[in-house]
């Protein structure tokens, strides 16, 4: 069945906004991480700076022993709470080894990459950007070989890129507008392939996560008003590979999803707050933004133990797999334990990137507003939790 499905207006940012800036440094030629705190287990250590121009928004992919930083923009800074459209894209970047804090340049992009997005899958890192309004290009870049290549996709505005496995997923993020199926890149035959249809419906706000029970699709119920009437519900439905087949999942109790992370059996979105709708079309109770699901049968659970307090270290909401960063806190899901996280430095109001690198937090850029004009920061932090 060829079910179409198109973009919700809101959807289309995944992650929080990338910064970095830096100086005239050469890249490759860094020193070794050096320790800025007391060596504890949640001591941060400082690498050597970003070594580009700097920019706002770049993409950011752990291939396994580097982190891969890619395009991004060098326009004016974008001020806090406002909404920018990314300026003066670039097309290159640099690749951190976390084992010794040192970074090289790696070969430019064939295009400039305003705000893009990028997966690994296998040996490759597929990256995608929108270039204007109604177009979009997907790239691969071979780390070993330091090369690039232009894919030949059917892809379109509004398909967002999921790693699974050896196969690449191109995800329609609603169906508000139709015409957008989600697809498969096979990653031995090369081959595209669309998914059937899912039991959901019409829907926005939709994303599939892999796991080894199969891929697990969540998204909300695509009404005229979503909330209106009550919660919009995060939905779920899991898909076999093997049969090529849809399983409905209960309804959760969350009003908030994707990025999950993914830890065995449990899929964790690790947002903490919610709503209750407020005064005109009050829902009789706060809904949490958060929650787990647990496969293969799809039960739904509030997150545990959450913590109580406003902790905002200056760091952005990143998933891993047993370990989160969401609001400051790091949240280990084997422990079910919430953990304040010790602030980066002394810099006042600077919301840093997060990026996991197995284990290890990465914490990088950041705009100071200790001006009109703003200052990029070029630091790199590293904490081993």
């Amino acid at each position: 069945m060829d079910r179409r499905r198109g973009l919700h207006a809101g959807a289309l940012v995944i992650a929080a906004a990338l910064s970095l800036s830096a100086c005239a440094t050469t890249p490759g030629t860094t020193a070794p991480p050096s320790e800025t705190a007391s060596p504890d287990a949640r001591a941060w250590v400082q690498f050597d700076d970003f070594p580009l121009e700097p920019r706002d928004q770049p993409a950011a992919a752990w291939t396994g022993s580097e982190l891969l930083v890619l395009g991004g923009s060098t326009g004016p800074p974008c001020p806090p709470n406002a909404y920018c459209i990314a300026g003066d894209p670039v097309a290159d970047g640099a690749a951190l080894d976390p084992e010794t804090g040192t970074w090289r340049a790696i070969a430019d992009a064939p295009m400039g990459l305003p705000s893009p997005t990028a997966v690994t899958v296998g040996d490759l890192v597929y990256v995608t950007s929108t270039l204007i309004a109604d177009e979009q290009t997907l790239l691969s870049y071979d780390p070993a070989a330091d090369t690039w290549a232009t894919v030949d996709a059917p892809l379109e505005v509004g398909h967002l890129l999921v790693a699974d496995g050896d196969d690449l997923l191109l995800v329609s993020a609603s169906d508000e507008y139709g015409g957008v199926p989600d697809l498969v890149l096979d990653g031995a035959t090369g081959e595209w392939t669309e998914l059937p249809a899912d039991p959901i419906g019409d829907a926005f706000n939709r994303m599939l996560t892999p796991t080894t029970h199969g891929l697990v699709l969540t998204a909300h119920d695509l009404v005229d008003n979503p909330g209106a009437d009550g919660p919009s519900l995060t939905l779920a439905a899991l898909f076999d590979r093997e049969t090529q087949t849809w399983t409905r999942l209960p309804d959760t109790e969350q009003i908030a999803d994707w990025p999950w992370a993914v830890n065995g059996d449990r899929l964790i979105a690790p947002s903490l707050g919610g709503a209750d709708g407020g005064e005109i079309g009050n829902w009789g109770r706060v809904y949490p933004n958060g929650g787990v699901i647990t496969l293969p049968d799809g039960a739904w659970e509030p997150l545990p133990n959450l913590p109580t307090g406003n902790h905002q270290p200056g760091l952005a909401d990143a998933v891993g797999t047993h370990l989160s960063v969401a609001s400051g806190y790091l949240y280990d899901d084997d422990a079910r334990t919430w953990e304040p996280l010790p602030p980066v430095d002394d810099i006042p109001d600077v919301v840093r990137t997060t990026a996991w690198m197995g284990d290890r937090l990465l914490a990088f850029g950041g705009t100071a507003w200790n001006s009109r004009e703003g200052e990029r920061l070029r630091s790199v932090w590293m904490l081993t939790p």
